[in-house]
């Protein structure tokens, strides 16, 4: 009884602490809200309600602490905050946003305390925001000015609502010599930005690239509020503008090499190699000829359909280098000649089920047909695979794909992703938006999945 009697002693002496601060915090124009360890408001002092623009405390108790008074942006850091309040027990000067009933919003620093009894339990916690919306409104009219110093090394323009230049410091001076400003006009592009500016009643910053002569500017033209001129900073972005064509260029070059590997690595193990087949088939024949003709009429067919599997290969590498051949043609088909061309060349029977009820871009359905040709040439290549299935749907819904085979299989945790083209295969399906899931098991066989959905899209 009596520790219990201390502890209740403790706690009212606590409370009663509490409200000799609120009296002191009311005048000092502090914000304080006691809120319970789950973070719901239980109290708040009389200047709280004010600056939110609550007339009862009814109508703000019971609400969460994070959704009832923060501003959205605001609102997903407070939840961090939380986070490392439930380890710390407490928060200091963190800035964030309030909002008011009204709309307004108020720029606040947080500090949260935790309370705690005597057997070190949290009761609840005290939170206390500071107002500093006046001094950050100074801080930036003061970053303002800063920014329009005449020593500044870069342009600096200021012009009015007639478009008449009233400042430039001296690195200005010297663009409006190249420009051959004497009048004090600006030039043309700039006043068509300004005015534009101007005729919408728009604040907001303005970016504007120009060249002149053999130098590159970014202009960014700001309307300085309550009042009628312009304010205009120009900065030298020659050296930006060189790298990036000097960056472009070699990222052309890249490319220009890696398609050219690219040809060259796909014309040898596909179509040289498919061509080669035939050509030898071809030698035989002569001798074929009076010994066995009905081997020939065999031997024909089969180059007859190495040769069509040539052109299938062919075709497949244009749809890789130009896209735009991918256009007017069906996927389905496509798929089909596909698979035609790899079950004669592996002799691996490969059955093939497809639905096709909608026609998606030729973007989205090119990456289905890239990431078939990846999967079964993996399949004839590593499987070991007696038979292979690929069903493709095309709905309105979504458009999906799967490929299968009874081979070895692999533990997907050990295998080295690259080998297989598995990267490749899941950047293609990343780009769209669609899904990628692989499935392996050792001695049962591969399973490729990919599903782009439509729903809720609009039409690529």
């Amino acid at each position: 009884m009596v520790k219990n009697k201390d502890r209740m002693d403790s706690t009212d002496a606590l409370e009663d602490l509490i409200k000799i601060q609120n009296t002191i915090i009311d005048g000092i124009g502090v914000l304080q809200f006691k809120i319970s360890l789950d973070w719901i408001i239980l109290d708040c002092n009389s200047l709280a309600l004010k600056k939110l623009g609550y007339k009862n405390k009814k109508d703000l108790l019971g609400k969460p602490f994070i959704s009832a008074i923060w501003t959205s942006s605001s609102a997903l850091k407070a939840k961090k905050l939380l986070l490392r309040w439930k380890k710390t027990g407490s928060l200091k000067d963190e800035e964030l946003q309030i909002k008011t009933l009204g709309g307004k919003v108020i720029d606040v620093i947080l500090n949260v305390h935790t309370l705690y009894d005597k057997d070190s339990k949290g009761l609840y916690c005290i939170s206390t925001l500071i107002d500093f919306s006046k001094f950050k409104s100074s801080d930036e009219e003061i970053m303002e000015l800063s920014r329009f110093p005449s020593e500044n090394p870069n342009p600096v323009f200021r012009v009015n609502n007639e478009c008449q230049i009233i400042y430039a410091n001296k690195p200005a001076k010297i663009i409006m010599q190249k420009l051959g400003i004497k009048d004090k006009k600006i030039p043309k592009k700039l006043i068509d930005s300004v005015m534009g500016s101007a005729r919408k009643g728009n604040d907001d910053l303005i970016a504007l690239e120009l060249k002149i002569g053999t130098s590159f500017y970014i202009f960014s033209i700001v309307k300085v509020k309550h009042s009628d001129y312009y304010n205009i900073y120009a900065n030298d972005i020659t050296n930006i503008k060189r790298s990036e064509k000097s960056e472009q260029k070699k990222e052309k070059e890249k490319i220009l090499l890696t398609d050219r590997t690219y040809i060259a690595r796909e014309l040898h193990d596909t179509v040289t190699q498919t061509l080669f087949s035939a050509n030898l088939i071809a030698e035989v024949i002569p001798k074929l000829w009076k010994k066995d003709p009905k081997g020939v009429v065999k031997r024909l067919n089969e180059i007859r359909m190495l040769n069509n599997a040539a052109l299938t290969e062919m075709r497949s590498l244009l749809f890789g280098l130009r896209p735009d051949t991918f256009k007017g043609e069906e996927l389905g088909d496509l798929i089909k000649e596909l698979v035609k061309s790899i079950g004669i060349k592996s002799k691996i029977p490969i059955s093939v089920r497809i639905t096709k009820k909608y026609g998606y871009s030729s973007k989205i359905e090119l990456s289905f047909y890239h990431i078939a040709r990846e999967s079964l040439n993996n399949i004839v290549k590593h499987s070991c695979a007696k038979k292979a299935r690929l069903v493709l749907k095309s709905l309105p819904n979504k458009i999906s794909m799967e490929i299968d085979d009874d081979g070895v299989g692999f533990d997907t945790k050990d295998i080295y992703y690259e080998d297989l083209g598995l990267i490749i295969m899941k950047e293609r399906a990343t780009i769209i938006g669609a899904s990628f899931d692989l499935k392996s098991v050792p001695g049962k066989g591969t399973k490729i999945m990919v599903t782009y959905n439509n729903k809720g899209r609009e039409h690529e």
